[in-house]
């Protein structure tokens, strides 16, 4: 018996937090709950941006041969939520520079990496391209969607599209969609067949 603390998903399954395998990845519940997410904890103003459309835009931005970690960087989230980067400060300073969110986040991305069939962690190359990409992306939402305010990071210039927010469900079938292109042979069809 799994006495790992656990929440249901959206297809009535377990994701246990502290023991989570591959096997408990189910792309339906990924898309859906990063399609429910918010980027920002949801304080933009207007419409609400999900961390899936961040994951589908941002694809532009890496190269091909790296788009299927890209659009999982921020996978995790369909489970453990977007908490922004000064609350996650603000834990690691309760916490006496511990980093709790960063240990459950690397306990789902090992899982659901190594069921897209892709290495974890992260090859350095891969995880340095990421990071620009993720700037890029940030300064971007925060051009578009973010309210006036100070962001403590030096960020690269924005990208040179425009962000509107999707509706949930269309960033849960855009994610699906794109992760069905990245990795045909890995999901062997069944993303396909879940977006018919």
């Amino acid at each position: 018996m799994n006495d790992s603390p656990y929440i249901a998903t959206a297809s009535g399954r377990k994701w246990h937090f502290l023991t989570a395998v591959p096997s408990d990845v189910y792309w339906p519940d990924v898309a859906e709950g990063l399609a429910k997410t918010n980027r920002f904890n949801g304080q933009i103003p207007g419409e609400p941006y999900s961390v899936a459309q961040h994951c589908v835009e941002g694809l532009r931005l890496v190269a091909p041969k790296h788009r299927p970690y890209w659009l999982l960087h921020d996978a995790h989230e369909a489970f453990i939520g977007d908490p922004s980067s000064p609350f996650k400060r603000a834990v690691r300073i309760l916490c006496g520079g511990q980093d709790p969110i960063a240990m459950l986040q690397a306990k789902a991305d090992d899982a659901i990496y190594r069921a897209a069939g892709l290495d974890w962690p992260l090859p350095a190359s891969v995880a340095a391209e990421i990071k620009r990409a993720d700037a890029i992306m940030l300064a971007t939402e925060i051009r578009d969607l973010a309210p006036a305010g100070d962001f403590d990071e030096d960020l690269p210039e924005p990208g040179g599209w425009t962000v509107t927010p999707w509706p949930w469900r269309r960033a849960a079938a855009q994610f699906l969609a794109e992760l069905d292109a990245c990795l045909p042979r890995l999901m062997r069809g069944t993303v396909r067949e879940m977006l018919q």
